[in-house]
């Protein structure tokens, strides 16, 4: 083992490849392609590719000052945490996973980009990624400067959080717990089916448009400027509903607590349908088809 190991030119105009690695100290890796094993924990001050691909792989904690690559990046602990303080940067594809849990200050990332925190929480305090995103922990707190697409989300054993500046765009997700999902500037919308066993929080300054969304407690569903569209909603609690226009439907009943919007007003459900305050600007159409309806 040694205090601090610093690679700087074995490689600097090469490759680097170390199949088991241990440092008591912090590495520095400076090469064209980077490819490190440890069946131990590694702490990196730096770790730059500067013509090619970073994938670093430990049993033990990973942390990182920073690090760095032209091509992808990959890291894994396979036994123990991945954390980053610094910014992460990669021109191609992101691929992390850190077994017990996964912490990020930024990442940027110049293809698809798959986090994955095990069984531990997954925290990244500023994500850029131009390709489809997949995230996967115990919980999920995600942010971003731009806009982003998920391909899926899923926390395994509590609450959700993603927030973007741009547009926010999911798939599918699954979520244990509460979900937040909230774009500060643009639309959000899921494709697919969406599922919370807590409350339900969106709030999309320009739309909402969900495929499937399913609240195990209370909905809320705001749009500053923009229409909100649930084919089809199913809430457990009560739903408000804020946007520019509304139209939402339900195979089941609904119970709503406010329903506001200066433009149409459309609220279908197969059961029954419960109104406390509903208030349009333009056309209002309330319809239960199998069930009563109260306002």
């Amino acid at each position: 083992k040694l205090a601090a190991l610093r690679m700087m030119d074995g490689a600097a105009n090469g490759a680097i490849a170390v199949s088991d690695l241990h440092s008591a100290g912090a590495v520095t890796a400076s090469g064209r392609s980077i490819d490190l094993g440890s069946s131990g924990a590694l702490s990196f001050a730096d770790a730059k590719a500067t013509a090619g691909n970073l994938r670093v792989i430990a049993s033990g904690n990973l942390a990182f000052a920073k690090a760095s690559a032209t091509g992808s990046i990959a890291m894994t602990s396979s036994a123990g945490s991945l954390s980053a303080t610094g910014p992460l940067s990669a021109g191609g594809a992101v691929n992390l996973f850190g077994a017990t849990g996964l912490a990020l200050g930024s990442l940027t990332s110049g293809g698809t980009t798959l986090i994955n925190g095990g069984t531990g929480a997954l925290t990244v305090a500023s994500l850029t990624s131009p390709g489809a995103v997949t995230a996967l922990g115990r919980s999920l707190d995600i942010t971003s400067p731009g806009a982003l697409t998920f391909s899926s989300i899923a926390a395994n054993g509590g609450a959700a959080r993603i927030a973007t500046s741009g547009n926010l765009a999911i798939g599918d997700g699954t979520i244990t717990g509460a979900l937040t999902l909230a774009s500060a500037n643009g639309a959000i919308n899921s494709t697919g089916t969406i599922t919370a066993g807590g409350a339900v929080s969106l709030n999309g300054k320009t739309g909402l448009d969900f495929n499937r969304l399913n609240s195990g407690a209370t909905t809320s569903l705001v749009s500053a400027s923009g229409p909100i569209r649930i084919t089809r909603l199913a809430s457990a609690g009560l739903v408000t509903a804020n946007g520019g226009s509304i139209d939402i439907g339900s195979a089941e009943g609904l119970s709503f607590a406010t329903v506001d919007s200066p433009g149409n007003v459309s609220i279908t459900a197969a059961g029954d349908l419960l109104f406390n305050t509903v208030s349009a600007g333009a056309d209002l159409a309330l319809n239960s088809t199998g069930g009563s309806l109260t306002a």
